[in-house]
């Protein structure tokens, strides 16, 4: 399912003021080990046995440069997805989740799905993360592990999650550790939430405004996808 969009070429690039910025080769990386995601669930109250169940896995990633929008997709988490754009490079399998860039370019890859969970139960999601700049103008690298759906009783909103995120201009940094997010249900019945994780790297770091494009072009993209799978 991979595809290259010409068209959203730009989105990603644009440097400072709209105009192309000169780097020297910067790198930036970012890892999720997705062979150490684990589910633990706590029981708050004896007559409930926990338990949680996954439906709608997704996975989506991206590779943004100069050379045009390179995308794949899967309705699974273990299809072997690789997207690459010029020095950007997007993979994702059932063991990893990983973007890195070694120039100018944006890469991401994102997997997500629902969980319902059983009453009275704590679920604690945690999974190994890795991000690294080395030698890179205004290049950052993200890794982030999310939870979210209705508030524990039952009511309002309860959104929990987990992020290493390093940016810098021109440094060399790096960071790792396990990610640890978690979702509660006090109420009498199952509940359904979500569950996201994504590694993202760029060099140079978008401005606002390609932020934006960017997003408005990921929506663009997953608004197709689920066409095409209707």
């Amino acid at each position: 399912m991979k595809h290259t969009l010409t068209t959203l070429a730009l989105v990603g690039m644009v440097g400072v003021s709209g105009q192309a910025v000169a780097v020297s080769a910067p790198l930036a990386s970012a890892t999720i080990d997705w062979s150490s995601f684990t589910v633990t669930l706590y029981s708050l109250n004896p007559e409930f046995t926990p338990t949680i169940s996954f439906s709608d896995e997704y996975t989506y990633i991206h590779a943004d440069n100069s050379s045009g929008l390179v995308y794949d997709y899967a309705y699974d988490w273990t299809t072997s997805l690789s997207a690459i754009s010029g020095p950007a490079e997007a993979m994702a399998d059932a063991t990893a989740l990983h973007a890195a860039t070694f120039g100018v370019g944006i890469a991401s890859s994102f997997r997500q799905a629902g969980f319902t969970l059983s009453p009275m139960t704590l679920a604690v999601f945690s999974a190994y993360a890795s991000a690294e700049i080395a030698g890179g103008i205004d290049a950052s690298a993200n890794v982030s592990l999310g939870t979210s759906g209705p508030g524990a009783s039952g009511s309002g909103w309860q959104h929990s999650y987990a992020y290493i995120h390093l940016s810098d201009w021109g440094g060399i940094y790096s960071d790792s550790g396990t990610l640890t997010t978690s979702f509660l249900n006090l109420t009498g019945g199952d509940m359904a939430g979500n569950l996201y994780a994504n590694a993202y790297a760029s060099a140079p770091i978008p401005e606002p405004e390609t932020y934006a494009l960017m997003l408005a072009g990921l929506g663009l993209v997953g608004w197709m996808a689920r066409r095409r799978r209707a």
